[in-house]
């Protein structure tokens, strides 16, 4: 698979409201880092946001588990929402 490849499958398989915009994709020779910002929750609590990524670590674990089978790479995700934007 090439890095376009993983990244365009990542794109896809990653749910819409995950992140506030498109999360970066960077892929080296043993790695596949996934960073975003999260998307504020709907609701007045996360716990009652079934969608937000900290409450879906079984399709998160899924997901991760399809790219490292598919290229061969781990995967990490980093939550951008509280740091400041990368340069």
């Amino acid at each position: 698979m090439t890095d376009d490849t993983i990244t365009g499958w990542l794109h896809g398989r990653l749910p819409d409201d995950w992140f506030t915009a498109a999360p970066d994709v960077t892929i080296d020779r043993d790695e596949i880092l996934v960073v975003g910002r999260l998307a504020a929750p709907d609701n007045a609590s996360a716990a009652d946001n079934a969608s937000a990524p900290e409450n879906s670590s079984a399709e998160a674990g899924r997901i991760a588990s399809e790219a490292k089978q598919a290229s061969a790479r781990d995967r990490i995700w980093q939550d951008r929402s509280h740091a400041p934007p990368l340069r």
